[in-house]
């Protein structure tokens, strides 16, 4: 991740595509990534820091939870049964120039996982509740977090020159 985060650097953080984290890549970043895909298309992509490698999918996820989750999304207009589950690696990291990580516990699994603080640019933590052990009416109240705060970042986005990465918003002036 090392090699990532230094090229990252030296392109001056180039990539502007956002990369959405969450724990088993089932839900909350695979809800952030396809709202924000409606915003803006093919600009964001979704990891998770408990994924069993490449390969897996959303719909061979083997939990109870699945149907529910998948079921929240296309209730939504967002389809993520078919989408690829990918681990948080130098790969998923390629290209990005914005890591949400969208709970605290996605930020510690990182961090444990590569053995010190990962300093990117553009990292930020929200902390939204896993829906995995939700009701269905819990998690339809998760995604409308996510869509929310997808929605917050995606404005920022397009106000702030298009990368979103400063801590400024323009804000209009009265003539």
């Amino acid at each position: 991740m090392l090699e990532v985060e230094q090229q990252n650097q030296r392109n001056g953080n180039a990539a502007k595509k956002t990369l959405f984290v969450c724990r088993n890549n089932i839900a909350r970043s695979q809800w952030a990534a396809g709202v924000y895909n409606s915003f803006r298309p093919g600009e964001a992509s979704s990891a998770g820091t408990d994924v069993p490698g490449r390969g897996n999918y959303v719909a061979g996820w083997d939990d109870p939870a699945r149907d529910r989750l998948v079921g929240v999304a296309a209730a939504e207009g967002i389809e993520i049964a078919q989408n690829e589950r990918t681990p948080l690696d130098e790969e998923a990291l390629r290209e990005v120039g914005r890591v949400i990580l969208l709970d605290f516990d996605a930020l510690t699994e990182l961090e444990t996982r590569i053995g010190r603080q990962l300093n990117l640019p553009g990292r930020e933590i929200w902390r939204v509740p896993d829906p995995h052990h939700m009701s269905m009416e819990e998690s339809f109240q998760v995604f409308n977090i996510v869509k929310a705060k997808v929605g917050e970042l995606a404005t920022r986005v397009s106000l702030v020159g298009g990368d979103g990465l400063g801590s400024e918003v323009y804000m209009p002036t009265r003539a």
